[in-house]
């Protein structure tokens, strides 16, 4: 009967959870992150290979994806539908997590996990993009994996690769955590006596449930590398070896550290209950994978488990990513795994009302603060109106203040009005010798595709003269009859994408079509012969 009434209250948790999740999701737009893939979605559908005909940094699972998702209707073909893709994948996750966390505890530790896992997951805006993808996946594969750990069963290994496998093809960046971790388990595997002795544990008291040995890293390599080499092998034989390595390689490396950098360790500027526990919450992951290890190092009779460490070099892993970018977005992932070693260390402080007083002060850091937000977002998207006014479909139902509403409504109509369906336009910023973002969701709701290999207009990239000579030739090549240029997308940041460079493209669109209507921050460009007699 226990059990029946358990079974009963987890399901309920779960309705509660997605329904926290779907309520509200219609607040505001990203007009450049949200709208990336969605773009990239339609120029395949078009027929284009990503890298060959459009330029991105990002893998190409995820365009291929949100592809497939656009093929079912155009009823899916919305911001509306793709946010409730999302909060599907992220449900997921937070049920990965909880499940996860039933590997590992006892008691209402799971709970706690999936429902922080749903309410700070929610407060930052993955829509359509890949992150939240490979985060679902990723969490996925750490459970079988972790299950793999304690069971030694070589199913839940092949699965944990496919699952990881899969999490390459939508950020590739991520196949570095997913092989690191396996071959610091096989090393420590391997000289378990010698590192224990190192960190002062007796002879065979570390990570004694540790046995990972060469065949299981061979075979779980193998079995990851099935579910994503084939899918690089046949973009790299449509697209081509040198975009693909210049774009998903060099140029992360090289142009995304120097023009995208954020400086670490990040200031508590700024206002508001968003924005400061945003830089608050940055600095968790690293503090809460610390605090184990020191736990670790302080309990030097106690074996840890190899569970556990896993996490802790999962979170360590993952929260680099931020120490490049240093904003809560980048550490996001990194949060949402950290959560698992948090009854971890609440346990360990012995008595019971240590104990208390540890979840009483994570329910009142993490809870109250992400609860608080949310809300803030769900009275403000009914006090606002209704997407009603923005002349797309695609908008439909997305609540927006009215003067966005009124911009994007005449915008998108003049668009429309202007070009034909299959007509492609170039939209870009008012100044393009410098950018930090731009304008994409006009081509999604205008439903017109870019003119040029660039629909993301990137700092260090499209303000190369090069790059911007290569976009005026498309433009001619395409007959591009109308730009748009939009004047609200340069915020500096404290990297070279504050430099100005090449004013060519600028120069280009002045001398080659006539600015012929401006309306709030839209400037609108026909070319200058459809003016000629």
């Amino acid at each position: 009967m226990q059990s029946k009434n358990a079974k009963y209250f987890e399901d309920i948790l779960l309705v509660i959870g997605f329904i926290y999740l779907i309520v509200g999701l219609n607040y505001g737009f990203n007009v450049c992150d949200e709208a990336n893939s969605p773009v990239g979605a339609m120029r395949i559908l078009a027929g284009e290979v990503p890298y060959r005909d459009f330029w991105s940094m990002h893998a190409p699972g995820q365009y291929y994806l949100i592809a497939g998702f656009f093929s079912l209707g155009e009823i899916f073909r919305s911001i509306i539908a793709m946010r409730i893709l999302s909060a599907v994948l992220l449900f997921i996750t937070a049920f990965s997590l909880y499940k996860t966390a039933k590997l590992l505890y006892r008691g209402y530790s799971p709970i706690m996990i999936f429902v922080l896992a749903i309410t700070t997951g929610d407060l930052l805006n993955f829509s359509g993009r890949g992150i939240l993808t490979a985060i679902m996946l990723l969490s996925g594969g750490t459970y079988f994996f972790l299950h793999y750990l304690g069971s030694r069963s070589k199913i839940r290994l092949a699965i944990s690769g496919a699952l990881f496998g899969l999490t390459i093809c939508i950020r590739h960046d991520f196949v570095l955590y997913i092989f690191i971790i396996p071959v610091l388990l096989f090393i420590i595997s391997h000289f378990r006596l010698q590192i224990g002795k190192f960190f002062g544990y007796l002879d065979g008291d570390f990570m004694q449930d540790l046995h990972f040995t060469a065949f299981d890293f061979l075979f779980f390599a193998v079995c990851t590398l099935i579910f994503c080499a084939p899918f690089y092998a046949y973009v790299l034989s449509i697209a081509g070896f040198e975009p693909v390595f210049d774009q998903l390689i060099a140029s992360p490396v090289g142009i995304f550290t120097q023009y995208r950098s954020l400086s670490f360790p990040i200031p508590f500027a700024g206002t508001g209950l968003s924005v400061q526990w945003g830089k608050f919450a940055f600095y968790l992951p690293a503090f809460i994978a610390f605090s184990y290890f020191a736990k670790l190092l302080q309990t030097r009779k106690d074996s840890p488990p190899a569970s556990f460490f896993t996490l802790f070099l999962l979170v360590l892993l993952l929260h680099t990513q931020a120490w490049v970018r240093s904003d809560f977005e980048h550490a996001e992932p990194a949060l949402l795994f950290s959560l698992l070693l948090v009854p971890f260390l609440i346990n360990s402080l012995k008595t019971d009302n240590r104990v208390i007083c540890g979840y009483i002060a994570v329910l009142l850091v993490l809870l109250a603060p992400a609860f608080c937000i949310k809300m803030y977002r769900v009275v403000d998207s009914y006090n606002m109106k209704s997407g009603e006014y923005i002349a797309s479909e695609r908008a439909k139902g997305i609540a927006v203040p009215l003067a966005i509403q009124q911009d994007y409504s005449r915008t998108i109509k003049y668009i429309s009005a202007n070009s034909q369906p299959n007509e492609r336009i170039f939209i870009c910023n008012r100044r393009n010798d410098r950018t930090t973002m731009n304008d994409m969701m006009l081509y999604f709701l205008a439903d017109r595709l870019p003119a040029t290999k660039y629909h993301e207009l990137y700092p260090g990239v499209t303000t190369r003269e090069s790059v911007q000579q290569n976009i005026a030739t498309s433009l001619r090549h395409n007959k591009v009859r109308l730009v748009v240029k939009v004047s609200n997308n340069f915020s500096a940041e404290p990297n070279l994408s504050a430099k100005s460079e090449s004013p060519f493209l600028d120069t280009y669109i002045k001398d080659n079509f006539v600015l012929y209507d401006v309306f709030g921050d839209y400037a609108f460009y026909f070319r200058k012969d459809l003016f000629e007699k």
